[in-house]
């Protein structure tokens, strides 16, 4: 599927099983958007390619509150992502919360950032990913590596301090091979 625009997935479903999109081929659109107020999940499968110019969002929008809870699950494939892989949302004192990114195979290449935040965890058991921005784990948001994956960033790694209380961040790494061009960051500020 050739898309000149953006492509966006919500769900409205109160079973999981019922608001889900499966992809095995090719998509190349212009943004990818998944809102999940309503359980949201897209599973890519090992034979897909995904493609996008600008960003792919993951219960992250700006022009609607409907984006609370989507999964994304990649399952193996090559993808490009043009801009920032967006996991969660935060605007002022909104925080769209509990969304999942779950990289379980193959290559995903980020040109921007890959962002978590609001209680939103990405996932890495298998599989490269490479960013060439930074990595940024933000307001009670998880990134776990583990498993045989590697990540690759060219910028930063960091644990942003948003908001008073940072004491559910987390970043876990358990895997080896992994390399970041920048620097570490911890927040000074925040419990």
């Amino acid at each position: 599927m050739n898309l000149a625009n953006n492509i966006a997935l919500y769900g409205n479903s109160l079973n999981t099983n019922r608001a889900v999109a499966r992809i095995n081929g090719i998509l190349n659109a212009n943004q990818v958007i998944l809102g999940g107020a309503k359980n949201t999940r897209v599973d890519v499968g090992s034979t897909a390619k995904i493609t996008t110019k600008g960003n792919f969002n993951v219960g992250s929008e700006t022009y609607t509150d409907n984006t609370k809870g989507a999964v994304l699950n990649i399952n193996g494939g090559t993808h490009t992502i043009g801009a920032n892989l967006n996991i969660g949302y935060r605007q002022d004192n909104n925080v769209y919360t509990g969304s999942v990114v779950n990289i379980n195979g193959g290559t995903t290449t980020i040109k921007g950032a890959l962002k978590t935040v609001g209680s939103s965890n990405i996932n890495i058991t298998a599989g490269n990913v490479v960013v060439n921005g930074n990595i940024e784990v933000a307001t009670h948001a998880k990134l776990i590596v583990s498993g045989t994956s590697t990540f690759k960033t060219d910028g930063n790694l960091l644990v942003v301090h948003a908001g008073n209380d940072t004491a559910n961040t987390q970043l876990v790494i358990n895997t080896s091979g992994n390399k970041i061009g920048g620097h570490i960051y911890v927040p000074e500020t925040g419990k």
